[in-house]
């Protein structure tokens, strides 16, 4: 199929889809809890009742800014405290969870404010190509070892840093047998960023009405 062919059966399977005002994030708190809660499963949020406990945990992670998390030391202090708090059955989601949020105070700490980070990240993806190698060398660079690609275009997509494709698995189960193209995440966001160019629409609608596709 043509990428005409595949934006217009993607509008024809989407007619629900109302576009909206693009929300970011502008604070380093809002970042390091959106990049500590992709790192770990919807399971393991479930497990420790994140929804239930929210504030609970935004308390005992100090909102999340981390410098001011990374005060109460490494991460079995950190995950003392939680024990400590919520006294689990079952330690192992909220040491996931723990880690997580530790290793990205950790990652962010080295940044003086969101500005920093931001500013970094700009100077470094100046065009289509250097963002990619950015996305693709994240992981690395962050030592966040459970950032793999598709995560990490999650992450500053959802940040509002680029409007930028996913190729999410929904994205792979739809485009793959329409684009003929083989299950490599890379060669899926070149053709996703393709196809949203050339129908004059952002990735960030491409990926929404993805999202509205039916299972």
């Amino acid at each position: 199929m043509t990428h005409l062919e595949i934006f217009q059966d993607l509008i024809a399977k989407t007619q629900s889809y109302k576009p909206e005002k693009r929300k970011g994030i502008f604070n380093i708190s809002e970042l390091c809890f959106l990049l500590a809660s992709l790192q770990v499963t919807k399971e393991t949020l479930d497990q420790i009742q994140f929804e239930e406990h929210k504030e609970e945990f935004k308390t005992l992670f100090e909102d999340y800014y981390p410098r001011a998390l990374l005060k109460h030391g490494q991460y079995l202090a950190q995950l003392n405290r939680v024990l400590d708090h919520f006294k689990p059955q079952n330690p192992s989601p909220y040491k996931k969870f723990t880690q997580a949020v530790f290793l990205t105070a950790k990652y962010f700490s080295h940044y003086d404010s969101f500005e920093a980070f931001r500013k970094e990240v700009y100077l470094t993806c100046v065009d289509e190509d250097s963002t990619l190698e950015y996305l693709k060398n994240f992981r690395k660079e962050s030592k966040l070892s459970s950032m793999y690609f598709v995560k990490t275009c999650v992450f500053f997509e959802t940040a509002g840093f680029f409007d930028i494709p996913i190729p999410s698995k929904k994205a792979k189960e739809y485009l793959l047998p329409k684009m003929e193209i083989e299950d490599e995440n890379e060669k899926l966001y070149k053709r996703m960023l393709h196809l949203a160019k050339s129908n004059k629409i952002t990735c960030h609608e491409l990926n929404k009405r993805i999202e509205l596709l039916p299972c």
